[in-house]
């Protein structure tokens, strides 16, 4: 039996020195229950927010939320709000405070609360045991973002918004200065910006870094109210200059007609013999609603920008493991629609359009929900497909460590060193998993887990797997897309949740450097659709994402794009760039 707790979440804002004008819901997104199994985030969860109501504490400058929320006790849950608000004047900062009732039943705790100690009358009988964060500024002249940091070519010009906004109680203009502190370039942008009182405005920074790759140009931006000069504010824009670079202009939406939308589908870059150059494939998974299958082989050619449906798999799963092996595509394992695995391994072949399910040698344990990929076998010669980890179901305790390889030459499954535990007390399931540069790269896990490691099959037993730097904290770790780029030698870290559970949705992509073992600031471009359980690609000198879930089967319109990949170019004596610049009203 689960207990459950009937929450009414109440938060209380204040103002000082200001007025409330509307309070909404940001973001409340659904928890599945964190019991000893996992969900594809189709079934009904057992964590959910109910209705929700706002009125005045004590109007204008103080508001009452109040938001119903029912969970096991085992369980937590996230929800973010927004409120419009307006400075009051005679005051250089507007300072907000924010105090939380957990549960509205007279319990504690009632947490958590700012640090300036302020208790709004009607609270002073629930007195706050933790006082964590500094109260909120609104500043008279705010610049934003505060920091806006980026890979660059050298002298490649760049564009970049930021918005000031004016609080200061009256109309005023706003000066502004660009200053290169750290490198050499030029920052330019507009002189002047009048703005009305309470209002913000947009404009354009252009920016044309210079120097050597490795070198980093730091250009300052700072606003200042020309009727009272104390009241300024600043932002930082910081080139690390590089000798490759992805599009500044973004991700891509790329066709989608002929294709079937899925979710933790097995993806792979190959080869066939209608497509000229690399082809991609989506390799089965979940389709749109409860739990539905995919066992769609689809392929597509970005040298014509068509999707193609191929024959089916024999054995329909998802979340399986899924390499390119001399023309061959291999596809290990899986869940079916129960969370039952398979130990079936699956060939096509691409001159055949058939698939081959009876011949190659089966994994000696049905496993789903693994990962891997195609890396050097542990004898040093040719390529072998690698499966970690996954389980029989669903359970966290029915999953393993265990590592296997298959080498096509001999037909034959070798079992090699168990992935280290990490943060598991069992084993690993649906993270991530790359080949890449002859090594496998495996991290993330359902639970959130943030480990990150690299398999060496050629190593001797006993010291095959190497603990990396650990996937940063904002990054995906439940089932992020990984892509390889081997020219760099850099792995991509596509979308995906960082708290695991079902709790958020990435837009971002992280970088690892392999030399450095070192995972890079997020990239400024980000995904048009955020998600988790894509499956990414690195062919036709572009990244691509395509597919994924918030948690309700595929998303549809299945989303699919891709980020341009670009060789800089040395820099010319007759660079100059003169951008026009405006400011956007």
């Amino acid at each position: 039996m689960k207990l459950y707790k009937g929450v009414i979440w109440a938060l209380l804002l204040t103002l000082l020195l200001g007025t409330v004008s509307e309070a909404t819901v940001a973001q409340s997104p659904p928890r599945a229950s964190l019991g000893a199994g996992l969900n594809t985030g189709l079934e009904s969860l057992s964590s959910f927010w109910g209705f929700f109501f706002r009125s005045f504490e004590i109007a204008p400058y103080e508001v009452n939320i109040a938001h119903s929320h029912l969970q096991p006790l085992t369980d937590h849950s996230d929800s973010a709000y927004c409120f419009e608000v307006t400075s009051g004047t005679g005051a250089p900062d507007a300072l907000e405070s924010w105090y939380g009732d957990g549960d509205k039943d007279d319990s504690p705790p009632h947490s958590t609360c700012l640090s300036n100690i302020y208790t709004p009358p009607s609270m002073n009988s629930k007195p706050y045991d933790e006082w964590i964060k500094p109260q909120t500024t609104i500043q008279p002249i705010m610049l934003t973002p505060a920091q806006i940091e980026a890979d660059g070519c050298a002298c490649e010009p760049q564009e970049h918004v930021l918005t000031v906004g004016n609080n200061a109680g009256y109309d005023t203009i706003v000066n502004l200065t660009y200053t290169v502190i750290a490198g050499t370039g030029v920052c330019i942008g507009p002189p002047q910006l009048s703005l009305t009182n309470g209002t913000n405005m947009t404009f354009t920074v252009g920016f044309e870094p210079r120097g050597e790759p490795g070198d980093v140009v730091r250009c300052q931006i700072n606003a200042k109210d020309a009727t009272t000069p104390s009241n300024w504010d600043e932002s930082f824009i910081t080139k690390h200059l590089v000798d490759w670079n992805l599009d500044p202009a973004g991700w891509k939406l790329e066709p989608i007609e002929g294709a079937t939308p899925h979710q933790w589908a097995g993806g792979t870059v190959g080869t066939h013999p209608a497509a000229a150059g690399q082809v991609g494939y989506i390799v089965g998974g979940l389709s749109v609603g409860l739990s539905q299958p995919n066992p769609d082989l689809q392929m597509y050619d970005p040298g014509t920008g068509t999707w193609t449906q191929l024959t089916d798999m024999p054995n329909w799963r998802f979340s399986l493991v899924v390499g390119w092996i001399n023309g061959l595509l291999y596809a290990a394992g899986g869940y079916d629609a129960t969370f039952s695995a398979t130990n079936d391994l699956q060939i096509y072949n691409p001159a055949t359009n058939a698939w081959d399910n009876t011949t190659p040698a089966d994994m000696p344990n049905a496993r789903g929900g693994g990962a891997g990929g195609v890396g050097t076998c542990s004898s040093g010669a040719g390529e072998c497909l690698f499966h970690v980890g996954g389980g029989t179901n669903s359970e966290f305790p029915n999953t393993t460590l265990e590592t296997w390889q298959y080498n096509p030459a001999t037909n034959a499954w070798t079992q090699l060193d168990k992935k280290p535990a990490g943060s598991s007390r069992d084993g690993f399931i649906l993270g991530a998993g790359v080949g890449c540069l002859g090594y496998i790269y495996i991290g993330g896990d359902y639970r959130g887990f943030h480990e990150f490691y690299r398999l060496d099959a050629t190593q001797p037993s006993g010291s095959q797997w190497t603990r990396l730097a650990d996937i940063p904290a904002g990054a995906g770790a439940m089932t992020p897309a990984l892509v390889c780029e081997e020219d760099w030698g850099k792995i991509m870290l596509i979308g995906g949740d960082p708290n695991g559970y079902w709790g958020n949705f990435n837009n971002t992509v992280y970088v690892y450097d392999i030399a450095s073992d070192a995972w890079e600031i997020p990239l400024p471009q980000t995904l048009h659709v955020a998600q988790l359980g894509s499956v990414g690609w690195q062919m036709a000198d572009k990244i691509w994402t395509v597919g994924g879930t918030v948690g309700y089967g595929a998303i549809s319109p299945m989303p699919f794009e891709a980020l341009l990949q670009m060789t800089c170019e040395p820099c010319s004596e007759f660079d100059c760039y003169l951008p026009l610049i405006t400011s956007n009203h």
